[in-house]
Formats: C-alpha cells, sequence, structure tokens
C-alpha cells in the first residue's frame, strides 16, 4: 500500500488553506459591495424623501406670499421671515424668500420711458457701487440697451458667442456673458438684481440701499438711513406716502423728479431658497413664484437645483 510523504501532505494543507483564504476574500468583497449597494440604495431613498421635503417646504412659502397683502409687501410681514431647522417627518426644512420686484429689474432696460432711462444709468452706478470694474459696468449698460448698435461687441462680438441674447432677458445671470463678466467680478452685484417683466415697478418698501441709491442718485447716505428706519417703522401703503417723504426730506422738485419713475409698493414676484436634510443627505433648491394679480394664487414659475 501507498503512502503519503508527509511533504504531500503538507502542500495538499497549504492548497486547501489558500483555497479557504480566497474564498474568503471573495466573500468579503461580495459583502462589501452588498453593503455598498445598500448603503447607496438607502442614500437614494433618503435623496427622494429629502426632495418631498423641498416639495412641502415649497408649498408653505406659496401660503405664505398668497396669505401676504396684495396691497402692500414689505419687510415686516410673516413671508420675510427666514425658516430654519423646522421639523417633519424624520428630517427639517428651512428657506428664505426674497421678494424679487425689491431687486433692480435689469428688462426695465428695454423700456423707451424715463424708467428705462433712469435705469440704464442707475444699473452703472449699481454695477460699480458693488465692485464691477468700470469698463465691464460700461459693457453691461450697452448690453442691456435695445437701441445700441454695439450690443453684439459687449459680448464678445461674435468671439464669445453668436448674438447677443434676446430682450428682455430670462436671468440676470445672462450678464456673466458680457465681456469681463466672467468669473467672480459679478458676485456681488447678482444679489441686487432680478429679470422680470419690463413693466413692473419697484418695490420701494423692500427694495435694498443700494438699488435705491443707484436708481435715486438725489438720495444722500444720511437720506437712505433714515428711509430705511422709515419704512421699516412704518411701510409705505401707497406711492403716494413714499413721495410726500422724499418731499419732506429732499424738497418738492425731487418729490416731482420721482414721479417719472415707476415706484410700487406692492410686489407680485419673489425668489425662495430652500434646503432639506434628513440624516446625511442636504438638498438645495430655489424656486421663483409669482402671485396672480387676479386670483391671488402663487405659482412656480422655476424651480431648480443648487449646489454649494
Amino acid at each position: 500500500m501507498r503512502r503519503f510523504r508527509p511533504m504531500n501532505r503538507g502542500v495538499a494543507l497549504i492548497n486547501a488553506l489558500i483555497v479557504v483564504a480566497a474564498l474568503a476574500a471573495v466573500s468579503v468583497a461580495l459583502l462589501a459591495r452588498s453593503d455598498a449597494a445598500r448603503q447607496r440604495m438607502a442614500l437614494h431613498l433618503d435623496a427622494d424623501q429629502a426632495a418631498l421635503y423641498l416639495d412641502d417646504a415649497t408649498m408653505l412659502v406659496a401660503r405664505l406670499i398668497e396669505d401676504t397683502s396684495a396691497d402692500a409687501v414689505h419687510l415686516g410681514q410673516p413671508w420675510a421671515a427666514p425658516r430654519s431647522e423646522v421639523q417633519i417627518d424624520r428630517g427639517t426644512f428651512g428657506f428664505r424668500i426674497a421678494d424679487l420686484q425689491g431687486r433692480f429689474n435689469v428688462n426695465w432696460m428695454t423700456r423707451d420711458d424715463a424708467m428705462g432711462e433712469a435705469a440704464r444709468i442707475a444699473l452703472t452706478a449699481l454695477a460699480r457701487s458693488q465692485g464691477v470694474p468700470g469698463a465691464v459696468a460700461g459693457r453691461i449698460q450697452v448690453a442691456l440697451d435695445p437701441a445700441n448698435q454695439y450690443r453684439d461687441s459687449a459680448f464678445g462680438g461674435g468671439g464669445a458667442i453668436s448674438a447677443p441674447p434676446p430682450l428682455p432677458l430670462a436671468s440676470p445671470a445672462v450678464l456673466r456673458l458680457v465681456s469681463g463678466g466672467d468669473g467672480d467680478r459679478l458676485d456681488r452685484l447678482m444679489p441686487h438684481l432680478a429679470a422680470l417683466p419690463p413693466e413692473l415697478g419697484l418695490n420701494v418698501n423692500t427694495a435694498s440701499l443700494p438699488v435705491l441709491a443707484a436708481l435715486i442718485p438725489a438720495l444722500s447716505p444720511p437720506d437712505l438711513a433714515e428711509l430705511d428706519e422709515t419704512r421699516r417703522q412704518q411701510p409705505f401703503r401707497h406711492v403716494s406716502e413714499f413721495l410726500e417723504w422724499v418731499e419732506q426730506v429732499m424738497g418738492e422738485d425731487a418729490a416731482l423728479a420721482l414721479e417719472a419713475l415707476h415706484l410700487d409698493v406692492g410686489s407680485q414676484w419673489f425668489e425662495a431658497r430652500l434646503s432639506a436634510r434628513l440624516d446625511s443627505v442636504v438638498l438645495q433648491r430655489s424656486a421663483v413664484l409669482q402671485r396672480r394679480a387676479d386670483s391671488r394664487r402663487s405659482t412656480v414659475v422655476m424651480s431648480m437645483p443648487e449646489v454649494d
């Protein structure tokens, strides 16, 4: 009878151990892949749920806007208070609403009346006040002037884009296409801009001080500070009340000059920046809402995700 030598038995044992180790490695790899797939599925489900939280937050924003007086919109109303860490189901959401009619509407530039003329001058002043280089600010003015024959040159004369974008603009972000407007040069300016129907007026109750200073250059820094305090304590209910304040502070001629501008105390267009958190998942979204003048119902005109 033939016997195995000890060396052969040792080799067989080593081979068996190698096979066991290989199987163990494969099992670990399969378990790791399975766990990774489970985690991906959990993240996907959490992201879907967080998106539903954003939908709920958007509905709350719409309700706040609908409940706001249609006659006078100001920063002392509930819509203007930011919300954070609002509990919902297993997560939280928050949002901040801005009145777009309190911003500089770049589409005023398409008007051929006193408001359009004032806006073309004011945007250059506003851009410079926010650190935009003078040359770029000048090109922005040209880019938004429909009667200017050099509009295409403001956008690089065909080197950057094939043709200047049509007016009125759909978004102020288009101004980043202006020659020299790339990078972070317009970052400080953008929060003061909106792209709305050109026939809308500026809400003097919610307009930022830089926008007011650019559009009404006769307002001195002390005047602006007094205006801000006045509207905070007693928001203007009618444009006539604002003009009365101007007359008292700056004189009758200044008030008469402002009558040519399209000013308002109401608003129909708002922007909401929303966020939702569920465990480690954080989603952000921006939405533009319009409140219909006839029904006062708010509708989402545009909604898009945001990334930090």
